[in-house]
């Protein structure tokens, strides 16, 4: 069946298509394989329910300077 469209808000179908385009011409494995490395699948323990909250979390390092201005903020000196 057709999708419902209007389901979608601004933006969200352009998130759908570059997700698809991403994906596209991969094996079920390398899909695998790559949710398998997001921060939600590392930390859950198994058979744990991943929360949807862990899609904000990134596996990215941060830099020094962001580092440095959450430590501030943790101490309210920030």
């Amino acid at each position: 069946r057709k999708p419902d469209l209007e389901l979608f808000g601004p933006g969200e179908l352009e998130i759908v298509d570059s997700v698809i385009d991403f994906f596209e011409g991969k094996t079920a494995r390398e899909v695998s394989d790559f949710s398998h490395r997001e921060p939600g699948w590392v930390i859950a323990n198994d058979r744990e329910v991943i929360p949807d909250e862990t899609a904000w979390l990134s596996s990215e390092p941060i830099s020094q300077e962001l580092e440095e201005a959450g430590i501030n903020f943790a101490q309210g000196t920030g």
